[in-house]
């Protein structure tokens, strides 16, 4: 899509898988949670991890774990994951799992 910046940056070691991590920058018109946020994909390219800053509600770096995908049909749903705050002093990839997680249904 025109105006969006994506980059392959350094790959990421989560417990015994490597992920592959895409930043997307979003054009300053496109209401989103941030401009720069990174997607993390396992080795079977489904997303694994999206980590932002959430501008709205003060800033605070958020990682949003995925897990649990399911086959419906033709397409893969997530229907749970885990939205950890991470710490403002921490660097933007930080292990999360340290952090506090709350566990959301996604439908």
């Amino acid at each position: 899509m025109p105006g969006f910046k994506v980059e392959e940056v350094e790959p990421w070691q989560e417990e015994d898988e490597l992920w592959r991590v895409l930043r997307a920058t979003f054009p300053s018109e496109i209401a989103s949670h941030c401009r720069e946020q990174d997607f993390y994909f396992g080795p079977d390219f489904l997303l694994r991890r999206h980590d932002y800053q959430v501008d709205v509600s003060g800033g605070f770096l958020a990682a949003h774990y995925v897990y649990n995908v399911r086959e419906f049909g033709d397409s893969c749903s997530p229907p749970k994951g885990a939205l950890t705050r991470v710490s403002q002093t921490a660097n933007r990839t930080a292990h999360a799992h340290s952090c506090q997680s709350t566990a959301v249904t996604m439908r």
